[in-house]
């Protein structure tokens, strides 16, 4: 319930503070926030960020670059009827499975990485082996955008990257290997700056399995003037890179 509804409390919450003490007294950052981003996303096909180029794992095929580790801290309970949890460190594992830009209206920009995560649980998508490695089974997976809880969406400047290599003594289980930053490595070159290469304008609400019926074109963020909309025949067709609201 918090997850559906969080947006729009709190675009209602800071359009109330503006009223009450003017634009002002909100931080412009906050402001554009509660706004929400473009209807309009983009899709890249990769990323470099803090020393690591990652890349979704359709890509992944002479080179692994999908592979992301994060640690967050997690309220831990012994049972449901727990009423004291423990808060943590929890050490989640997982790929990227589609890296997205969302835009401010220029203000500034967001990019998150989608990712199916393997349950963090002990012996059940995690363990250590004899040898010290830590394995993951991504067989069992968590947040996996079936509930409207479900969060497959991480920040692109939260997450380490890992290295996923066939375990053949366990069966479906994969072993996790830190990869230690680009530029932590003496290579004697300077590293390319080109942090983003954009693959195509996509239909972001697709992604999350929206359709909408009807397609308008409004921007929020200045003052507009009222138009006719042209006929359009019914032989023509909208292109690729027009994404409906």
């Amino acid at each position: 319930m918090q997850h559906e509804e969080f947006a729009g409390w709190f675009k209602d919450h800071v359009m109330e503070l503006e009223r009450e003490n003017g634009t002002g007294s909100i931080d412009e950052d906050i402001r554009w926030l509660a706004r929400g981003p473009l209807q309009v996303a983009t899709r890249h096909r990769a990323f470099n960020i803090r020393g690591y180029r990652f890349r979704p794992k359709r890509y992944d095929k002479v080179t692994q670059n999908s592979g992301v580790v994060l640690i967050a801290k997690t309220s831990s309970y012994t049972s449901a009827r727990d009423k004291n949890p423990i808060l943590g460190d929890v050490m989640y594992f997982g790929r990227i499975v589609d890296i997205i830009e969302l835009d401010y209206y220029r203000k500034f920009s967001v990019v998150l990485f989608k990712c199916e995560c393997v349950d963090p649980t002990e012996g059940k998508g995690v363990q250590i082996d004899k040898y010290g490695c830590r394995l993951v089974n991504f067989s069992h997976q968590i947040n996996t955008g079936k509930k409207g809880s479900d969060e497959p969406f991480v920040f692109a400047n939260q997450v380490d990257q890992v290295f996923y290599v066939d375990d053949h003594l366990y069966q479906g289980w994969s072993i996790a290997l830190k990869i230690k930053p680009r530029d932590e490595f003496e290579l004697g070159e300077e590293w390319n700056d080109v942090e983003t290469e954009p693959y195509h304008v996509s239909k972001f609400l697709e992604l999350f399995d929206i359709s909408h019926q009807k397609q308008t074109w409004r921007r929020r963020d200045i003052e507009g003037d009222t138009v006719d909309a042209p006929k359009v025949s019914p032989d023509e067709s909208v292109p690729d890179e027009i994404v409906p609201q």
